[in-house]
């Protein structure tokens, strides 16, 4: 991507604020998937966003963040606190439509294993939230000990905040198709475009890392650097993993853990082929152990249901 946009979008995105940050200048308009073919950033990851740190304590949008969810949670039934008391939320940029960007961190700062929980990157697949939020819950009430969490709960804002929840941001990308991996460009708008009508729910963009929620995610990757990495979706029903070998073994405990609560569909595997999705880039390109719960249902009234095997799937990840 064009370098001057490029530190000035992650410039505004990582900004220590407590209020919403207005980007210098509006996003360009998307241009047609094949207007560019440029490859992907192949730099080492400590090296692409160096300058970036993490955001500081913004308690009064955690608390709009949770009034916002409380509504929800009642909304949907789903009998719990949407936040419990004492978390600190910490703003990391905000999103295309200028939503502040949050993050929850539980445990021990300076633990020897640190796990990042990233949900929410599809809206219209609402068991995640549910499963994010007992989290949240679960962890204030017993703080692991040795183990350091950090949780985005809600990596697409804009997505759920519609009057009908998208897959999709704002601007119209499957953020999990945006991730500037060795396989997105030109391979990544093949499957997109092989159809007679393209998908446009799982549009990757016009190039990779071109969205702010794209970038939220790639620095908490890169100022975390996390051991293992959790991220939510929905409704297939498996563990997938991208990364190494050595996470298999793990990836399989999680996988029998999860089956007392849920059918499982298929075995994690060892290189995911979803190009420029999060498991691509950080599991594949830069080797962190990425592991993908899919809850079995996206319906907000299955959340109860399906949390227990998220939770089951969790205990064995954030396992030393």
């Amino acid at each position: 991507m064009n370098a001057r946009r490029a530190a000035i979008l992650v410039t505004a995105l990582l900004a220590s604020c407590t209020h919403v940050i207005v980007p210098e200048r509006p996003l360009p308009p998307r241009r047609s998937a094949h207007d560019d073919r440029r490859a992907p950033d192949r730099r080492p990851i400590e090296d692409q966003h160096a300058a970036l740190r993490l955001g500081t304590p913004s308690p009064a949008a955690g608390a709009a963040l949770c009034r916002r969810l409380q509504r929800l949670v009642e909304t949907h039934r789903w009998n719990m606190n949407a936040c419990p008391d004492g978390l600190e939320w910490r703003q990391v940029g905000v999103s295309a439509l200028g939503e502040p960007l949050l993050i929850a961190e539980l445990g021990t700062v300076d633990a020897p294993l640190s796990v990042l929980v990233l949900s929410m990157v599809h809206p219209d697949e609402m068991t995640p939230l549910h499963a994010t939020l007992m989290l949240l819950n679960r962890l204030a009430s017993a703080p692991p000990t040795g183990v350091r969490v950090v949780v985005a709960p809600l990596v697409n804002p804009d997505g759920l905040w519609r009057k009908e929840p998208s897959r999709s941001n704002a601007r119209g990308v499957d953020l999990n198709r945006n991730f500037p991996a060795t396989d997105w460009a030109p391979t990544r708008h093949l499957p997109w475009k092989g159809k007679l009508i393209a998908d446009l729910r799982r549009f990757p963009g016009d190039r990779p890392a071109t969205e702010p929620e794209t970038l939220f995610q790639m620095a908490l990757v890169t100022m975390l650097r996390p051991h293992r990495i959790v991220t939510l979706h929905a409704p297939w029903g498996l563990l997938d993993y991208d990364g190494p070998e050595v996470g298999l073994e793990r990836a399989a405990l999680a996988r029998e853990a999860m089956r007392s609560f849920m059918r499982i569909r298929k075995r994690p595997r060892a290189h995911g082929r979803v190009s420029g999705s999060l498991g691509s880039w950080a599991g594949r390109d830069h080797g962190i152990p990425c592991y993908t719960v899919e809850l079995p249902s996206s319906h907000p009234y299955d959340g109860p249901r399906f949390t227990p095997a998220f939770w089951a799937a969790f205990e064995v990840l954030v396992t030393p």
